[in-house]
Formats: C-alpha cells, structure tokens, sequence
C-alpha cells in the first residue's frame, strides 16, 4: 500500500500529514514559528520524524498562475517553478526549497504540486480584470486568488453540513494571511486577494 505525505508549507508554519492510500492517518505534525534563514534544519526534523518510505509527496505551492493541479514536478515542472518564485517570493519559494530538498532526500518519490489558485479558475473574467491596461491582463496580470485549498475543503464540509450540493457562500480565511472568498452554486466567483496574496484584508505580516 503507498504512503502520500502532505506538506503544506505557510508563511508561518509548516503543516505535514503522513496517509495511506486509502485515506488512513498516519500521523499529523504542526511545526510553528518557522525560521526561513534556518528553513533546511526544519525540513530535516520533517525526515527524522517520518520514519516511513514515501512513495508520493504533495506539495502546497500558493501562487499557479494558470497552472491547473494536481501538477506534476519533474525537471520541466521544477523551472516552472522557479518563475512562479519570482512572482510570489514570501510563499512559492519557501515551497521550493522543500520540494527541491525532499526531492534530492527522496529521489524515488513522485512529486505533485497542488496550487491554491486552482480552486479559483471559475472566476470569471470581468472579476478578474484590474482597472488598468488590457495588456497587462493579457500578459497574465489579473486576479488570481488564493487560499484555494482552505477554502475546497470549508465548502466541501459545509456542503456536507447543510446537506446541500452547491450551497451559496462567503467564506473567510483567517490566519497569518488573510483572505475572504464568494462562492456562488459551489464555485468561487470573487475573492480580496489578486494577483499577489497581498491584496484585501489586513493581515498579520502583509499591509
């Protein structure tokens, strides 16, 4: 039976969980207050407690750009990456170095990548369009979103809460970033953050 480890890499936290295939937890580990100047000994405690063969890491990449998920890292998937670091430097390129550490501890492990703007492909474009330039969107420059996987998994808990499908929603994320999000017969259709996580409410360490 395979093993899946689950990282999800914040910008104050690292969240790990170890499953099996069918969905069985394994383990659950919370590490806060993380240091990125000291980011490589966090990983390697990551190592020290696993203490299982993984055959498929899932990592949690914040900024996708369009790139839809489940994305797989092989070297071409690795120099995307590298670009969307440039774009979100506070996230993407924490997550960059734990998928290139686990990748070189892990050489015979598959590596996916799950973006959080995926979740918010359905937004439609008038919402995603900025008041500036049509150029700029046409090069990329638009509404992205973010907290994707926070907020699929709220909408899939309430939906099951309600005993309802699709439910109409707005849903807000709390925590050292910040973001709320509409949600309309199931799918996003707006959120405060845009191209950058920087967007919308105030948080904790973003104006």
């Amino acid at each position: 039976m395979r093993t899946f480890l689950i990282l999800n890499y914040g910008s104050s936290s690292i969240k790990i969980a170890l499953y099996t295939e069918n969905l069985s937890e394994i383990k659950k580990y919370n590490i806060k207050d993380i240091n990125p100047e000291n980011f490589e000994e966090h990983l390697k405690y990551i190592t020290n407690i696993i203490e299982k063969d993984i055959d498929i890491f899932i990592h949690r990449v914040v900024h996708g750009m369009d790139h839809q998920s489940p994305f797989l890292i092989d070297d071409n998937g690795i120099e995307i990456l590298k670009i969307l670091a440039d774009i979100n430097p506070l996230h993407n390129k924490i997550s960059l170095k734990g998928i290139e550490f686990f990748k070189d501890q892990y050489p015979y492990g598959v590596h996916y990548a799950v973006f959080d703007t995926d979740f918010h492909r359905t937004i439609p474009e008038y919402s995603r369009i900025y008041g500036i330039n049509v150029d700029f969107y046409k090069k990329g420059i638009k509404k992205y979103g973010f907290h994707g996987i926070s907020y699929s998994y709220v909408l899939r808990k309430i939906s099951e809460f309600l005993n309802k499908k699709n439910p109409n929603l707005i849903i807000l994320h709390l925590g050292s970033g910040c973001s709320i999000c509409a949600i309309k017969e199931g799918k996003s259709i707006d959120t405060s953050m845009g191209f950058s996580p920087l967007e919308g409410l105030i948080m904790q360490n973003r104006s």
